[in-house]
């Protein structure tokens, strides 16, 4: 999900004067709020958000290394590597249903059958859909 990618953010990529993409500004709070509420527009409007950061490595690297501040949503440690990245987009994806969904939807609910969806998406997207 792409609040939990924001939240091993510490900096955001930000253009130079020149127009330059480069690593810039440390990720602030309002910045931060500006990113999470752009993602809950998204999807409220059935999109499915995906955030993009990186992380430069040094040569030899301890990729098995554990953080020390952050937790995996099973409460394990997360490795370090996935820590203090940089924030580079918010992008928002489309996935409208098939055209076919609407009629089969109708047909169930004519039969007596309840409908429901489960789905990974996040609880906007799910109602949105």
């Amino acid at each position: 999900a792409s609040e939990v990618l924001l939240a091993r953010c510490n900096r955001q990529l930000t253009k130079s004067s020149e127009g330059n993409n480069e690593e810039g500004a440390e990720l602030k709070e309002a910045s931060r709020q500006a990113i999470l509420d752009a993602g809950e527009i998204y999807a409220r409007r059935g999109m499915r958000t995906l955030a993009l950061a990186y992380r430069d490595l040094a040569d030899g690297v301890d990729f098995d290394a554990k953080s020390d501040h952050v937790l995996n949503a099973d409460g394990s440690e997360a490795l370090a590597v996935e820590t203090e990245l940089t924030f580079v987009s918010l992008v928002g994806i489309e996935d409208p249903l098939r055209k076919e969904v609407p009629g089969a939807i109708e047909k169930c609910y004519e039969a007596g059958i309840d409908v429901r969806l489960v789905t990974g998406d996040s609880p906007n997207t799910a109602v949105s859909i």
